[in-house]
């Protein structure tokens, strides 16, 4: 039986990076990672029977990590991943904290410092089922 990996190691790097070491969504290692999950999300979604199905459980992580990071050509496909999740409200708040994320870098040209800052700034509170 084909499996497909899950992309949470990738999440994971991205994490570390964006959060910890403060690496902006811009640095050709957060992208390649970003499309990596990509990447994983469409494998996840091809209709054979071999293809391992992710539930928003296993999705929600990398899909929010991935929206942060997020290039306005990438930010479609971060969306329809982070719905895809199920309509539970800590999914649902997700993408609305996304969606302010990107709204608030259009506006200023940059990143906020940090996510989870502004995911308190917002009124926001995340969940990671």
């Amino acid at each position: 039986m084909l499996t497909v990996p899950l992309p949470s190691p990738q999440a994971a790097l991205i994490f570390l990076y964006h959060t910890v070491r403060c690496v902006g969504g811009l640095s050709a290692l957060i992208q390649q990672s970003l499309h990596q999950i990509l990447d994983l999300f469409a494998q996840m979604r091809a209709p054979t029977d071999d293809a391992r199905f992710a539930s928003g459980i296993s999705k929600a992580f990398p899909a929010f990590i991935a929206g942060l990071v997020a290039l306005p050509p990438d930010r479609q496909a971060c969306r329809e991943e982070l719905e895809s999740c199920g309509p539970a409200k800590a999914y649902v708040d997700n993408l609305r904290l996304i969606e302010l994320w990107w709204e608030a870098i259009d506006v200023s040209g940059r990143e906020p410092a940090d996510w989870r800052d502004f995911a308190r700034s917002q009124g926001c509170e995340l969940a990671f089922m």
